[in-house]
């Protein structure tokens, strides 16, 4: 399996935790009100948990970070 890598500004970030499942719930909330394209990523070290809507996925920019995505919604 490939892993799959995006780039964030941090700051975009709508929610974000140490627990996985404090992060998923945050996602299933936020889709219910913004029907867009969601992404539950983790830096290298797997933590913590980081929720973005798609329209915050930057392809440049000073303030953008690599995550590892682990789940698209």
């Amino acid at each position: 399996m490939t892993e799959e890598n995006v780039l964030f500004n941090p700051g975009d970030a709508i929610a974000n935790a140490h627990d996985y499942n404090e992060v998923y719930q945050s996602a299933q909330i936020y889709k219910h009100h913004n029907p867009h394209t969601l992404f539950i990523v983790s830096e290298s070290d797997g933590t913590p948990y980081v929720l973005f809507d798609q329209d915050a996925v930057t392809n440049q920019g000073h303030d953008q970070k690599k995550y590892r995505v682990i789940k698209k919604m």
